[in-house]
């Protein structure tokens, strides 16, 4: 899928396998874009980086790192978690980058994975799918 920096980020609603696709571009087809990732959040690549705990450069230069791969790859287990609650992407990623969690803090589900604390947001939203208030 080509896109220009200019393009607008299409709307997803329950298509978690375009929004796949979307992170995705020419030049790293097996990896997660870095900039798709941060234009999809609604965020520019500098933000995203401060808020993922990730060096700039480092989603710039070496995009498909294990490291910066990896940390791409929680968000979206998390989001994927998130929008089989939601059946809708465009909430899922709202949800993901803007409500805080009273049970963790007040942390978004950002910061958490910046953390490492993927299992841990994955079990709360799965105890938020069977009832319980977490």
């Amino acid at each position: 899928m080509s896109m220009s920096p200019g393009d607008p980020v299409p709307r997803f609603e329950r298509d978690f396998s375009h929004f796949l696709d979307y992170l995705h571009d020419d030049q790293m087809p097996t990896s997660i874009s870095p900039k798709r990732f941060a234009k999809a959040l609604g965020m520019d690549l500098q933000t995203f980086a401060i808020k993922s705990q990730m060096h700039h450069d480092a989603l710039c230069r070496t995009p498909t790192t294990e490291r910066v791969q990896h940390r791409l790859r929680e968000s979206l287990r998390v989001l994927r978690a998130a929008i089989d609650r939601t059946s809708n992407v465009e909430k899922a990623v709202f949800w993901f980058k803007n409500i805080s969690l009273s049970a963790f803090d007040d942390k978004t589900a950002l910061d958490l994975v910046a953390e490492g604390r993927t299992e841990a947001l994955i079990c709360y939203i799965q105890s938020l799918e069977a009832g319980f208030i977490g």
